[in-house]
Order: C-alpha cells, then sequence, then structure tokens
C-alpha cells in the first residue's frame, strides 16, 4: 500500500468514527482521545505537513482559540483534560488540512460523510418494529444511539447534505437507495421532534435546491410559505392531548406551553441571561469561565453555541473567534456562488452549524471539524470522483 492509499484509509475512519463521535468511557477515555488523535498524529507523520498558503489566519485563529480553551480549563481545575484536547484538536485540524490541500476531496469522503446515519437506521428499526424503548427518551422523541435527540440530528443534518451532493454530483448506480436514506434520515429527524433539527432540515432543502435545482429552489420556497401559513393556523388550535400523532406532537413543540396550556419560560434565554450577569461580574471576559463551571453553578450547559465560545474562550478571544467564523460564512457562499462544486463544504458546515446553534456543541469535536470544512469553502479545493 503506497504513502497515498495509507492517507486515504486514516482519513476515511477518522471521518467515519466521528459518527460515533459521543461514545466515551468516563472522562478520559473517548473516541477522540484514543482513536481521531492518534490517528491523526500518525497521518501528520506520513504526510510530511506544512502550513499552506493563505492558512496563517485560519491557524492563528485556531491556536487563539485553543490557548483561550486551556486557560479556561485551568479556571475549572481540569487543565490535563484541556491540554490533550487542545493538542488533540490542533493536531487533527493540522492533518485534515494538509491532507485536503494536497490531494483534495474525493468522492469516498463525501460517501463517508453521507453514511453517518446508519448506525441510527438500525437503532430506528429496532425501536419501530420491536419496541426498544431505549431509543426514546420518556416523551416518545426518538434518539437512537445518542442520549439527546437534537444532537443525534446534527450529525443526521451532516449526512442528510451529504447524500444529496453526492446523488447530484457522483450519480451512484444504487441511487435509490441513497433516495430510501434521504427518507430514513427525514423520518428520523421528525421522529426525534427536534425543533432545530428539523428547520435545518428544511434549511438544507432549501440551500441544495438553491445551488443545484434553481427552479425547484423557487417552487419549494413558494410552497414553504403556503405550509407555514397551515402549520401555524393548525398549531395555534392545537390543545394538549397524549395521543398526538408524529405532526400535532412537534407542532406542540413549538407552542412552548406545557399541558395545562401554561407558557414554558424560554430556558435558553434564562441561560443568555445567566451568561450576561456573569460578564457583568468580570467572570468571563478575558478568561472564560469555562463550561464545567457553569454546569457546577446552574446544574445545566447553556444550550448555544455562541454563549459556548464566549465560555470557553472568555468575551474578547470568543468574539474574535465568532467574528472569524461569520467572515468564512460570507466569503464560502460568495465562493460558492461562483464554483457550486465547492458549495458542497459550504453546505455542510452551514447546516451543521445551523443544526448545532442552539445546542451546547463546542464540546463535541465535530465542531472543529466543521470549521476546517467552513475554510475549505472559502478556498479552490480539488474535488475528485475517486
Amino acid at each position: 500500500m503506497d504513502k497515498k492509499k495509507i492517507l486515504d484509509n486514516i482519513l476515511l475512519v477518522i471521518i467515519a468514527l466521528f459518527s460515533i463521535e459521543y461514545v466515551s468511557f468516563g472522562e478520559v477515555f473517548s473516541v477522540f482521545r484514543v482513536l481521531i488523535f492518534p490517528l491523526s498524529f500518525l497521518g501528520l507523520i506520513i504526510i510530511n505537513p506544512s502550513v499552506g498558503k493563505g492558512q496563517s489566519g485560519f491557524y492563528i485563529i485556531v491556536v487563539l482559540g485553543l490557548l483561550a480553551n486551556l486557560l479556561s480549563a485551568a479556571n475549572s481545575d481540569d487543565f490535563q483534560i484541556g491540554f490533550l484536547n487542545a493538542v488533540g484538536i490542533f493536531m487533527f485540524i493540522f492533518f485534515l488540512l494538509n491532507y485536503f490541500t494536497k490531494y483534495g476531496f474525493s468522492k469516498k469522503i463525501l460517501k463517508t460523510l453521507a453514511l453517518f446515519s446508519i448506525p441510527q437506521y438500525i437503532a430506528f428499526l429496532l425501536w419501530i418494529f420491536l419496541d426498544f424503548d431505549n431509543f426514546a427518551n420518556q416523551n416518545g422523541r426518538f434518539h437512537g444511539l445518542h442520549i439527546d435527540p437534537n444532537f443525534m440530528c446534527m450529525y443526521i443534518n451532516a449526512a442528510l447534505v451529504a447524500k444529496l451532493n453526492y446523488i447530484k454530483l457522483f450519480k451512484p448506480r444504487q441511487t435509490y437507495i441513497y433516495i430510501l436514506f434521504i427518507v430514513l434520515d427525514l423520518a428520523l429527524i421528525t421522529f426525534s421532534q427536534s425543533r432545530l433539527g428539523i428547520l435545518s432540515a428544511v434549511l438544507c432543502l432549501i440551500t441544495y435546491c438553491f445551488f443545484f435545482q434553481r427552479k425547484k429552489f423557487y417552487i419549494l420556497l413558494g410552497s414553504a410559505v403556503f405550509l407555514f401559513t397551515y402549520l401555524k393556523n393548525r398549531m395555534d388550535n392545537l390543545g394538549f392531548s397524549r395521543n398526538f400523532n408524529i405532526l400535532d406532537a412537534v407542532l406542540y413543540r413549538f407552542k412552548d406551553e406545557d399541558p395545562s396550556g401554561n407558557s414554558i419560560e424560554n430556558a435558553r434565554l434564562t441561560h443568555l441571561q445567566n451568561f450576561l450577569d456573569l460578564v457583568d461580574k468580570g467572570q468571563s471576559n478575558i478568561v472564560g469561565f469555562s463550561l464545567e463551571n457553569y454546569l457546577n453553578l446552574h446544574g445545566q450547559y447553556p444550550h448555544n453555541l455562541v454563549v459556548d465560545i464566549f465560555l470557553e474562550q472568555g468575551l474578547v478571544v470568543g468574539s474574535i473567534f465568532v467574528i472569524y467564523i461569520i467572515v468564512l460564512i460570507i466569503s464560502g457562499l460568495l465562493n460558492s456562488l461562483k464554483n457550486k462544486i465547492q458549495s458542497v463544504f459550504f453546505q455542510i458546515a452551514l447546516i451543521s452549524l445551523s443544526s448545532s446553534l442552539l445546542l451546547t456543541s463546542y464540546k463535541q469535536k465535530f465542531f472543529w471539524f466543521v470549521l476546517v470544512l467552513l475554510f475549505l469553502s472559502t478556498k479552490k479545493i480539488r474535488f475528485h470522483a475517486r
């Protein structure tokens, strides 16, 4: 096996492992630390890494964010784990960018992303046909092999984007199988009853049509207006029932009401206010307060990616980091409008970010993979069918 094939296999295994990144054994042993980190290190040894042209700014922002993470980890008496994570994340990013710069993005990589959903299909079928209750929470929301249905949707939406683009770009012989998988993805997201997951899936379809099916884009956009009006009226007239069908169960979640019809306080707004109180006290300005300290103080994570970043990096560095992400989104969109194939990176990154925006997703190493894809969407990366 030559050097290129070894690197190909290392990269494919790393990407495939992200579909089960949430698996961990205690605080120290996780899929990332035990498998992805060492594989990234091995890949760097083989690839002879270097900083590519136009990548310096990206690395500076990443290092700045990781150093801020270290200060936050020290603030929560967790410096050793924080250091291990920071080193692992940087090596992983360094390997990915070196690989994509030298070898481009291939059909196999997109296919691997498209198959992220496979473990959840198995769980879904066991839940539907064999009534395995451990794949859903006490409210009947399907979460598959994940603990949280919202996080499950983040990965499935990434896979959904990949499937749509895989069919469009490579026209596989088994197209009907991928279409079936797309239907299953949409079913899993619906049965998860994740509001953000469902909205992100809709955004996924709209974004894909915008780049590759412009006529269908306008039809879909027009249909969405009428569908939204119908669903809004249906939701307004809903009263609580223990025998909701899946559509009404999802709509009722958008009402933010308890079974008695009383309004439920929006927990995410409460967490945002909690964070602002910390800033007012000077506890997360220069040095991040840390997510662990926040959890110990409030009993929950903030369920907001931007607040996550500010808590881990501090308000100053976090603001620079968030602004840089916004700049990448704008640059990625403009570059994608010029080159539709490049839009694959942008679509996956955009939908993954939208799926994770109202989650404590900064702790997921998948976030950094998405950040790499977003950066790639601003560059001209070779895309080949191998």
